[in-house]
């Protein structure tokens, strides 16, 4: 991700949102023509490599649709 960021690499792809142990899958978002803008870092995994490290990524795109399978709803939108 970080190269993606570097080289402002244009991204297309899926977040998936899924609910318990079977993983059904509750909300899709799915966006298209996109770069990342910013990754955070927040935590400390310390010398022991114990910790909580975490990041957070701000995304940018241009098109995007959201999806929620349950209802078979789906919302698209896009930037130009």
């Amino acid at each position: 991700m970080a190269r993606a960021l570097s080289c402002g690499e244009r991204l297309d792809g899926e977040i998936r949102f899924v609910r318990g142990h079977e993983g059904e899958l509750v909300f899709t978002i799915a966006f298209a023509d996109g770069r990342i803008a910013s990754i955070a870092r927040q935590g400390n995994a310390g010398e022991s490599g114990v910790g909580a490290l975490t990041e957070t990524i701000c995304l940018v795109f241009n098109h995007v649709k959201w999806i929620h399978p349950p209802s078979g709803a789906e919302f698209k939108d896009a930037w130009e």
